[in-house]
């Protein structure tokens, strides 16, 4: 049994085949056991292409069954819905063509060590939280189980607690941006249109690969694009990690006024 936090606010747990948002409202959502196999199969190998004859064998022959192709082309596309009911971007499942599909390093996973599951609990023992009543005839299997989903969220609570707590103010962070699509395995992400601003932004993917060649940024996972009063003038955030009020990851900022 395996808990993982996505991105901060996901949790996926692998034995109870759920994934959850946390949000005011949780948003809870079941795999199904091919599913599942498939997205256990992608984060172990996130980054690097899992060929079709692997996925094949790990999802179905190696329990007896043998498909053919379009039943992975089924689930993955349910895989894929799936991560767009939690909000997360369906192209995070890159397909390779004719030879198989990898999982993007835009999605930041951490798995939730078992060690520090009772740690959390503990220091979280305080918060105002509504627990299920587990009736004292369950079956002491599905007790286990629900009592480590309730660490897995407890952890999730602390640890969302602790990056509000640190978050100190940035120069730029007053502006909310919106994922474009991906270049070479990195998340482009523009501004948000509101009612005051119109995103003017073009965004050139060749500019991006050049500035990305030229400074050594290439294993950055995260392209911010950010205008600036002078029209000609705009910034690129290259992060190792999703930007927050720490900036996290972020390790250059380029301005270019005109082509480069």
């Amino acid at each position: 049994m395996a808990c993982y936090l996505f991105n901060s606010c996901i949790i996926y747990d692998d034995e109870m085949r759920t994934i959850t948002r946390n949000t005011p409202e949780p948003v809870k959502i079941n795999l199904g056991s091919t599913a599942n196999r498939c997205l256990q199969v992608l984060i172990e190998e996130q980054g690097n292409v899992v060929f079709k004859k692997t996925m094949l064998h790990e999802i179905w022959g190696k329990f007896g069954t043998e498909v053919v192709e379009s039943s992975m082309w089924q689930v993955i596309s349910q895989l894929r819905k799936t991560f767009e009911q939690a909000r997360l971007d369906s192209h995070l499942i890159i397909n390779v063509p004719r030879i198989g599909y990898k999982l993007s390093n835009a999605l930041l996973i951490q798995k939730l060590p078992e060690q520090n599951l009772a740690a959390a609990v503990a220091a979280l023992a305080m918060e105002t939280t509504t627990l299920p009543v587990l009736p004292l005839s369950a079956n002491p299997g599905k007790i286990r189980r629900n009592l480590a989903l309730i660490a897995c969220t407890l952890l999730l609570l602390l640890v969302t607690w602790i990056s509000l707590a640190a978050r100190a103010p940035q120069p730029g962070t007053d502006i909310n941006f919106d994922f474009s699509h991906h270049i070479d395995d990195k998340a482009v992400w523009v501004p948000q249109a509101t009612e005051e601003t119109v995103p003017v932004i073009s965004v050139e993917n060749s500019v991006i690969r050049k500035i990305a060649t030229m400074k050594n940024l290439v294993d950055t996972q995260h392209v911010y694009i950010s205008p600036d009063p002078d029209p000609s003038t705009t910034h690129y955030y290259f992060c190792k990690g999703l930007m927050d009020g720490n900036k996290d990851g972020c390790i250059s900022v380029i301005y270019v006024s005109g082509n480069i």
